[in-house]
């Protein structure tokens, strides 16, 4: 998590952000969430007044402005819904305090999910206003839609899945998501799935993956492609790894094979500092301020 605010923070200390190629996108991921590019180029949309914090099962905000810039870095940093010793709030209000020392007069928080399950919908807006409250008037927290909402990340995340020398041609595709229980949450995932002419499997509903193995299995398919959507390895990506080795050993005909998280690579540091930065209303984030008596 610390390594994409590294490189994000590296991008938007850049005067101008070139970046050519596919669109892609941010999110608190499931599991162990975390945080956004865009083709073009883009210089300073990201306000010199703003920080950033990217939280998944933490969050993520974005860079700060002072009356002079006290550092060519802008400030960026990492938070966690779970695992963490202290709760999400507090380590909003950490990072705030951080930025009203360094004269930001707003955060924008960038939850690192790809769907928008209870943690995006639910949990991290409750975090984020009781840090509000704690604050009060000294500096604006904003924020913005999950990471996985803009098309942006969704194609960095398939585009990561097309490596033609790991997963064949021919090769059935499974795209195995957390999964949200919440009304339409899935929608994202069954359109992906179906724009790359994959079948769906989901981690915390059916139909599972071993569903999904049997029923191509009995329909006579022998090589299955299993894709992860999921923007960071951890526990639940461990978990898909066991699965697929005990499958291997239960359907011995079929090949399988195993697509990695798209994880904390400069072409994701891009996306989100393209998102921070974007003079376009259709690829910047969205976000909103948080009333202080929320």
């Amino acid at each position: 998590m610390e390594a994409i605010a590294t490189l994000v923070a590296a991008r938007l200390s850049q005067p101008e952000l070139s970046v050519n190629g596919m669109h892609n996108g941010t999110h608190l991921s499931e599991g162990d969430r975390a945080l956004g590019r865009s083709e073009g180029q883009f210089q300073g949309q990201f306000h010199q007044s703003e920080a950033g914090i990217l939280p998944a099962g933490e969050s993520a905000f974005a860079p700060p402005f002072s009356e002079e810039r006290i550092a060519s870095v802008p400030l960026v940093a990492t938070a966690a819904l779970e695992l963490q010793p202290l709760p999400l709030h507090a380590q909003i209000q950490q990072f705030a305090e951080r930025a009203i020392a360094q004269g930001y007069r707003s955060v924008k928080i960038l939850p690192l999910f790809l769907l928008a399950g209870v943690h995006v919908a639910e949990d991290i807006p409750a975090e984020v206003a009781i840090a509000q409250r704690q604050l009060g008037q000294r500096i604006e927290l904003k924020q913005c839609t999950y990471v996985g909402f803009y098309s942006q990340i969704q194609h960095l995340i398939v585009n990561a899945f097309e490596v033609p020398d790991q997963i064949p041609v021919n090769a059935t595709k499974i795209l195995v998501a957390h999964g949200s229980r919440r009304s339409q949450g899935n929608d994202t995932v069954e359109a992906i799935a179906q724009d790359i002419g994959a079948v769906t499997a989901y981690w915390s509903l059916a139909p599972s993956l071993e569903d999904r193995v049997l029923a191509l299995s009995n329909m006579g398919y022998r090589d299955i492609a299993v894709l992860p959507y999921f923007l960071f390895a951890g526990g639940i990506t461990d978990a898909i790894a066991q699965k697929v080795e005990q499958l291997s050993d239960q359907f011995p005909k079929i090949h399988f094979y195993l697509a990695q998280p798209l994880g904390a690579r400069p072409a994701f540091a891009d996306q989100i500092a393209a998102l921070l930065q974007s003079d376009d209303a259709s690829l910047r984030l969205h976000c909103e301020a948080i009333p202080h008596g929320r």
